[in-house]
């Protein structure tokens, strides 16, 4: 059986969380700020200056929940997913390793892939689901300040074509993840995979 082959690195959608409330923090302070500015410069009452008051209060609880998420995620910290696609005409596997930057980490044992449909409308929003999904046991291999996680998922041809419909108005993709509790705390990590990294090229 002839296999075409890949390999590609993905960071976790966790890592741009926390960055995300804090360039919405920044962008609202900014805003304040030279709305403030504007107001002085123009000798225009003060009174104005109270409305911008709620815009630097929301400015302040995005800092804090990007704060919070940047803590939340250095817990586990970075976590590089090295992924390796073997595609023949009857199936496709997904094989890899999950770097973790801790000694001796055994906190989960296994894997989660899914596929995942989100629909468009302009009425209600996106909105996802998940359309088929498998788990696997991870292995785990202790290193000398690092832990090595390696999996193999089997993905079915069929629902690799399911997901691969470029007339819909839908969009697909393939999600790796897993969670765990530390510290009263949920960590999850989750890799989002193109459904073209899928695909024989």
């Amino acid at each position: 059986m002839s296999f075409i082959s890949n390999a590609a690195v993905i960071n976790s959608q966790e890592k741009s969380v926390g960055k995300v409330f804090y360039i919405l923090a920044g962008l609202m302070f900014t805003v304040c700020l030279l709305s403030a500015i504007s107001i002085i410069r123009n000798e225009i009452s003060l009174k104005p200056l109270f409305f911008i008051t709620p815009f630097l209060a929301m400015a302040g609880l995005f800092f804090l929940i990007g704060k919070f998420q940047n803590r939340k995620f250095m817990m586990l910290g970075l976590t590089p997913l090295t992924l390796h696609v073997e595609r023949s005409s009857e199936s496709t596997l997904l094989s890899g390793t999950i770097l973790i930057k801790q000694p001796d980490f055994q906190r989960i044992t296994t894997l989660k892939l899914s596929s995942i449909c989100t629909s468009h409308s302009q009425t209600t929003g996106n909105s996802a689901a998940e359309l088929w999904s498998t788990t696997t046991t991870v292995e785990i291999e202790l290193q000398a300040g690092k832990s090595l996680l390696h999996f193999r998922f089997h993905v079915p041809k069929d629902e690799i074509i399911r997901t691969n419909n470029p007339l819909s108005n839908n969009s697909f993709h393939w999600e790796i993840g897993f969670q765990y509790v530390y510290r009263m705390e949920n960590i999850t990590r989750t890799w989002k995979i193109p459904v073209k990294m899928l695909l024989a090229s």
